[in-house]
This record gives C-alpha cells, structure tokens and sequence, in this order.
C-alpha cells in the first residue's frame, strides 16, 4: 500500500511517501523555496571539467547546475540506466562545448552550498504516458496487471512512437497507470501532443542563442 503524509507548519511542509511501511521518499519545502524539479531550460554550457566528466551549465538561477556524463550519454539500460556503464571510455568533450545550447531538465534542487543537479535525459509527462528522450525503451507500469491489457497497451504505444518517431530520434514511452483501458484515439492523441512538445523545445535550442525557460505548455 502507498501511503502519502504531509506535516504542515506555517512556513514548513514536510511530504513522506510510504510504501508497504518503508519510506521510498521525502521532501522538505518553505514557502519560501520554490520546488523547481522537473522543470525543463534551455541553459549555456559555462564550464567544462574533463577530470570530473562534468560540466556546469547556466540555466538562469543563483547557481549554475551541475551535470555528470552519465547523464548526458544515452542510456544504456531501461533497468540499471547508465550506473553500470564504464564511463571511462566517454569523453565529456566530445559531447559538449563553452557556450553550447543544452536542453535540460532538473532532476534534483538545489541547495545552501550547491546548485542544482540536472540532465539531458528529459522525461515530460502526459496523461497517460511519459515521453522519455534520448531513449528508444518502451515499458509499462507494475500496476497494471492483466496481461491482455499489458499486451494491448504495449503494442499499441510500441506501434503508434514507431509511427511517430524519426529515423534519427530516440524516444521512448513510460506507459502510466492511468492509461489502463484508455481507447486507441486517447493514448495516440497523447503520445502526439508530447512529441510536438519535445519537438518545439528543440526548435527554441536550435533557434536562440540566449538562456531561456523553455517548457511548453502540454
């Protein structure tokens, strides 16, 4: 059983979510602070570190972020990601340069001491599924179980991004719990609508040379 509790004080939220007894995660926030995970910028590559394999980029806040090249690469897993990969035989240089436009998104916020922690694997979520770029994986929430409908969902997601999808471009679908039993037309009219997202958020990369937000509205 999931389980989510919010303590609440004046200017303090606290947000726990439990699963089966064991905290999966936790969030702290003020009404001062501004969560601003997920959120996706077009930033300017300020500052390369070949040793560490990691750049900061300016994406318009106090800080500039902070991106390692596991998160730059393409993932190598749908299961493990790039955790496993050597990463040794990769270098950040031949990815990116001082000044390059990059579209990123915030996985973690920043802090007091650090900026914030981003990457170029960009999840956008829609109503019944998730867009995951640079990935070319297509999988299906846990949560669905009957096999029929897993398979009928998963065949169709797989057919409708084939359809979709470039030659050149890697995407991938997260099938969510809400798709379950959701018609042909719901599922591909959302699977479109993320595809012209993503595809307008790279037209603002290839078309400006300035540091901008560059979410669209879904």
């Amino acid at each position: 059983m999931l389980e989510i509790f919010i303590e609440e004080q004046k200017e303090n939220r606290k947000i726990a979510l439990v699963e089966e007894g064991v905290l999966k995660e936790f969030y702290e926030e003020t009404d001062q602070q501004e969560r601003l995970e997920g959120n996706i910028y077009l930033g300017k590559v300020k500052d390369i570190l070949p040793g560490m394999q990691a750049a900061f980029v300016d994406i318009g806040l106090k800080r500039n972020a902070f991106i390692h090249m596991k998160d730059i690469i393409p993932k190598v897993s749908n299961e493990t990601g790039n955790k496993e990969e050597n990463l040794e035989k990769y270098r950040i240089q031949d990815y990116m340069k001082q000044k390059d436009n990059l579209l990123v998104q915030i996985k973690k916020d920043s802090s007091n001491s650090k900026g914030a922690r981003i990457t170029c694997h960009i999840h956008i979520p829609g109503r019944f599924v998730v867009l995951v770029t640079e990935n070319d994986f297509v999988t299906i929430s846990q949560k669905i179980t009957d096999k029929e409908e897993r398979k009928r969902l998963f065949d169709l997601v797989q057919k409708t991004i084939e359809e979709i999808r470039k030659p050149d471009e890697k995407l991938g679908i997260i099938i969510r719990t809400a798709a379950e039993n959701k018609s042909e037309k719901e599922l591909k009219e959302d699977i479109q609508n993320l595809v012209t997202a993503w595809r307008e958020m790279q037209k603002i990369q290839k078309e400006s040379g300035q540091n901008r937000f560059a979410k669209s509205t879904i």
